[in-house]
């Protein structure tokens, strides 16, 4: 089954504008051409099926960022990288 964003990206429709007013409730700057551009299916320029934080490619960064001196190790990845912050986009609607 789809997801609600990746329906939307292929039927259009009012769904697909309730995106757009969504992302632009959100930013601003973002003009609707761009927005429908980046959910273009075909171009595939954003991946918008996966939405909530990659902790292993985070991890790996961190990893780097260790190694390079640029991070302390007192980051907790769990901590900073929560699931508390996992959005979906119906619970996006609703947010003023």
């Amino acid at each position: 089954m789809l997801g609600a964003i990746s329906s939307a990206r292929l039927n259009g429709g009012d769904d697909l504008e309730d995106i757009v007013s969504i992302i632009q409730k959100h930013i601003p700057e973002h003009t609707r051409d761009a927005i429908l551009a980046s959910l273009n299916p075909n171009l595939r320029v954003i991946n918008y099926e996966g939405l909530n934080v990659d902790k292993e490619g985070l991890a790996v960064i961190m990893d780097l960022g260790l190694e390079a001196g640029i991070l302390e190790p007192v980051i907790g990845l769990n901590v900073f990288a929560g699931s508390r912050f996992d959005m979906t986009v119906e619970s996006l609607r609703d947010v003023p």
